[in-house]
């Protein structure tokens, strides 16, 4: 019964195709009819979410530690089962849906505490007290062992009194690794969605003189911190210290006031406006080859090595910048992949994490006490003032500072290379076992 690294798991999946292949956990018996008229046996899940006819996914917990494992299993008489949800659906589906969507043997089982459930959202720095909420109160409706329900996810630092077992983790660093390790190795890789070759700078570049301040990649304005920046650049015109990116806004109205007051941000006017004129502001997507992939074209493994030879200072904005959630997704080893200081829009906490992992940061050259702020709002004119600084320094003098920092950035290189080999699934099959053991539910 024991999957491949002796840990007595099973995930039981109840939906299988005519064919005998997986199908997500917890579907609809609309959902199951719908794919069972396009299925073929050369046809299968991925494809239907590929196409856009599926909400749930056989993601990243599946083929990422389940399927390599071997640890699937259709009979709901073995032992130990975990009925998986890898749920891209938004939480909020479950508040309606869960119940009605688990055949009666697979509820009996969790029932009688023979199985428990994982939500997988580690692709994603969820935390939903929502969820929570429903999911306590239909255990308690159901009589459902509400210690039996897991949630992983890549947000971290989060503060929970849910009775939900949250266990959190960095799902991208074991990526980025292995594409640095990929870069390492090809040096050359071809981009199909852009019209020139992915590259990463080398050595090299520690004698290249920096034209530019500072590099900040942004995708979509809509999340809050990213538009507050937009209007700080706007209103101290910085555009010409950097290359920047602000793609798009698809939502008209951002709230900015997350990171700024009210009061400020309607007093801004002819800053907004002139900001919102501007997008999108673009450096290379201009050579995406379709421009309908302008909000979904991959950013892992993406590098126009002139942008990182050119600028001396990288100005990530993470996808997370309030609550406190500490979220390390690919944006962050952008810099690290390229041997760029790095100074970070996100939560709190976000340098004191990357510290825990053994990473170094960049306070011998940047003030980096807004990582210590909980204050959303005081945050974020923490790291404007500290950007202000710097963007008012010479160039020459930027280039003397970024050289100062030649070994840290080599060893925050080398060091991501030390996770090629993570596992954020078989850390946390770990963590679940104990947590199992230590309320006395003993895995055989």
């Amino acid at each position: 019964m024991e999957v491949e690294n002796g840990l007595p798991f099973k995930f039981y999946y109840e939906n299988i195709d005519s064919f005998g292949k997986p199908m997500p956990n917890n579907l609809s018996v609309k959902e199951i009819e719908d794919f069972s008229k396009k299925n073929t046996e050369h046809y299968d899940w991925i494809q239907y979410e590929i196409q856009g006819f599926a909400n749930k996914l056989l993601g990243n917990a599946y083929h990422g530690w389940v399927k390599k494992n071997n640890a699937i299993t259709t009979n709901i008489d073995d032992k130990n089962l975990i009925y998986l949800c890898e749920a891209f659906t938004p939480s909020y589906y479950y508040h309606n849906n869960f119940i009605d969507n688990i055949s009666p043997k697979a509820f009996e089982k969790i029932k009688k505490g023979e199985m428990i459930v994982v939500f997988n959202w580690f692709a994603e720095p969820l935390y939903d007290t929502s969820f929570n909420v429903y999911m306590e109160r239909i255990c308690r409706k159901y009589e459902l062992d509400i210690s039996n329900f897991f949630v992983l996810t890549s947000a971290n630092n989060i503060p929970t009194d849910s009775k939900i077992k949250y266990i959190s983790d960095h799902f991208f660093i074991k990526n980025a690794a292995n594409t640095l390790k990929m870069f390492l190795k090809q040096k050359v890789v071809e981009g199909h969605e852009f019209d020139f070759q992915n590259e990463l700078v080398d050595y090299d570049i520690f004698n290249i003189k920096k034209e530019k301040h500072f590099l900040s990649l942004n995708r979509t304005v809509n999340r809050a911190h990213r538009y507050a920046f937009g209007l700080f650049l706007e209103e101290y015109n910085l555009w010409d210290k950097g290359y920047f990116t602000f793609l798009n806004l698809r939502e008209p109205e951002t709230q900015a006031n997350v990171c700024i007051s009210q009061s400020k941000f309607n007093s801004y006017g002819e800053i907004h406006t002139n900001f919102l004129s501007k997008l999108p502001i673009e450096i290379d997507t201009h050579f995406l080859k379709n421009k309908n992939q302008m909000n979904s074209f991959p950013t892992g493994n993406t590098y126009y090595k002139k942008y990182y030879q050119d600028t001396a200072i990288n100005i990530v904005t993470e996808t997370t910048f309030e609550n406190n959630t500490v979220f390390i997704s690919e944006k962050t080893f952008h810099p690290i992949l390229n041997f760029q200081p790095f100074i970070i829009l996100s939560s709190n906490g976000q340098l004191a994490e990357l510290k825990k992992l053994g990473f170094k940061t960049f306070d011998n050259i940047i003030d980096e006490s807004y990582d210590d702020e909980e204050d959303s709002r005081k945050r974020f004119k923490m790291v404007c003032d500290e950007i202000l600084r710097l963007a008012n320094l010479p160039i020459e003098e930027i280039n003397r500072l970024v050289l100062s920092c030649k070994n840290i950035c080599i060893y925050n290189r080398n060091h991501l290379l030390s996770f090629i080999d993570y596992d954020v699934f078989e850390n946390s099959s770990i963590k679940i076992k104990e947590i199992c053991n230590s309320q006395e539910k003993k895995l055989s």
